[in-house]
């Protein structure tokens, strides 16, 4: 459940620091240095989004079975390490997917049980992105993945607000 924040506040720095630290430059040859080392990354982990996604997929398979809190958690920490692997080697997608995966993983242990289609959609959209090595935005492939989940993720919100009201 997202708790929402009651009275955000924007801290700025003091003007010291941001005298002290900003602005930062870069040399371009250090920049060109670390694309280099960002390129043999890719190289080198070129399987890993498969690996992650396959490990992501039998996660969940364990942790919808009875929705063990340690379980869920394990699934919300592969999601958002792959995430993060997704941007770095060049799947945007998969990092887009991710992001929503964990707001949904992250719900409620009452709620969680009614939200395994969307779950499950999402691990299937990452499935395809993976197995089918979808970079960018992923074309006619990301349109239809995208819509698809969309539809999942409105039917449960449906659902959800159908239940809420329902009960009230």
């Amino acid at each position: 459940m997202v708790v929402p924040i009651e009275d955000p506040q924007i801290v700025s720095a003091p003007r010291e620091l941001a005298q002290r630290f900003a602005p930062v430059t870069f040399k371009p040859e250090d920049i060109a240095a670390v694309e280099r080392v960002l390129e043999r990354f890719k190289e080198q982990n070129q399987s890993m989004i498969v690996d992650e996604v396959r490990r992501l997929a039998e996660a969940w398979h364990e942790a919808a079975k009875e929705f063990r809190a340690d379980l869920v958690k394990a699934c919300v920490s592969i999601a958002h390490d792959l995430g993060g692997y997704g941007g770095t080697l060049g799947f945007p997608m998969v990092t887009s997917l991710c992001r929503s995966l964990c707001r949904y993983l992250r719900l409620d242990r009452s709620i969680l049980p009614s939200a395994c289609t969307v779950i499950d959609a999402h691990v299937s959209a990452l499935q395809v992105v993976a197995t089918q090595q979808i970079k960018g935005d992923g074309g006619a492939v990301g349109r239809e993945l995208s819509a698809e989940l969309a539809r999942a993720i409105d039917k449960f919100e449906g659902d959800r607000a159908r239940a809420v009201k329902h009960d009230a």
